[in-house]
Parts: C-alpha cells; structure tokens; sequence
C-alpha cells in the first residue's frame, strides 16, 4: 500500500482502527495491544486471553490511578473497542477476526469450510490476507484487468498457485483448492477491483 496523502485520508475517515485511536480510550487501546500483540509478536489470540490480560492491564491502571480509572470490566471495554457505534456488522466481524478490512473477511469466508480446526482457520486469515497484498502489488496493477483474458487469466493462476501453496497441508483436496480459487476469482472480479475501483488494502 502506498501511503500518499489520499490514502492516508481515506483510512483516516473510513478505517475503524483510525477511528478507534481518535477515542477517548486511545492511550489504553494503543498501549494495551502494543503490550499483548505487538511487543510478542503474536498475531492472534483467543477472546478469553484477551479479556483476561486487558484485565490485569486494568486492575494495574486502577491501582495507579484510582478505583474509578476504567470502571468497566475489560469485556465491556474489548465489545466497545470491537464495536462502535459507527461500525456496520461487517466491519465488526473482521475485527473481531483479527483481520485488517472487509475484503480480506470476504476471502476469509469464501476459503472456509465446516471441518477447519482453530489452527486451520487461523492459517486461512494469513493465507486471505498474503493474498490479498499480493495481488493488490501485482496482478490487478494491470489497466483494465477485467477487460483482457490474458490478465484474467495471470490473475487466477496466481489466486490457485496461492492457495496450493499456502493453505494448510490436508485440508483441502484438490477439487475444493479449484473451487475456492473459482469463488476467490468470482469475488475479486465482480466486486469490481482494479483500475478506477477500490483495490485490496
């Protein structure tokens, strides 16, 4: 992604992260999950955990700062974090995924499956989100894209090779990797990606 000063604005007014950093709770947000995420360098972390260490990050800052610092128990505090009031469903959804936008939420959901176990699903958001910077760097950099077959065609043989490549070994055969990739490409190519649309960031 390219940091000009219209993306830049565009993540300002549209981004929840950004809008979550403008809150009220912004010290404790940005220093609660550079504490738990960023400083161990872990990338997902199940919602209990979670409570429990925004829970102790509380009872330290009431100590230093009084009883009444932050009266809400830390699920309250992570459900409003995941959650404004200026949040549509699925924006709520994929933060509370763990991923960065919509659009990687959409790949999410289109590369699961009723069988995944926590740790599949897990590897499917890396897999949904490497793809989606790939392609958005690469193949859908192409003028027009949509409109010539050869690209089209660079596109989905990048989405396939992504995925053999990358979902987890043994969960998936190689009919449904082709079905996937077919939905992955559908979604792409209809949700209008590519020159003077949106693009994956």
């Amino acid at each position: 992604m390219t940091l000009d000063f219209a993306t830049l604005d565009t993540l300002r007014t549209h981004h929840p992260a950004w809008r979550l950093l403008r809150s009220d709770h912004a010290p404790l947000v940005a220093s609660f999950l550079q504490r738990v995420f960023v400083a161990p360098n872990v990338r997902v972390m199940a919602a209990a955990d979670l409570a429990e260490a925004l829970e102790d990050e509380l009872y330290a800052l009431r100590l230093h700062l009084g009883e009444t610092a932050f009266p809400k128990p830390a699920l309250d505090y992570l459900n409003d974090w995941a959650a404004p009031d200026n949040l549509n469903e699925e924006e709520k959804r994929y933060l509370r995924e763990g991923l960065e936008s919509e659009d990687q939420l959409a790949v999410f959901d289109l590369l699961q499956k009723d069988s995944l176990t926590k740790g599949n699903r897990d590897a499917i958001k890396k897999v949904a989100k490497e793809l989606l910077d790939k392609l958005s760097s690469g193949k859908l950099q192409i003028d027009h894209w949509r409109e010539k077959a050869t690209a089209q065609a660079q596109v989905k043989a990048e989405i396939i090779k992504h995925l053999f490549t990358h979902l987890p070994s043994g969960a998936y055969d190689a009919d449904e990797i082709n079905l996937k990739a077919d939905a992955v490409f559908a979604h792409i190519y209809t949700a209008g990606f590519g020159e003077g649309a949106r693009v994956y960031h």
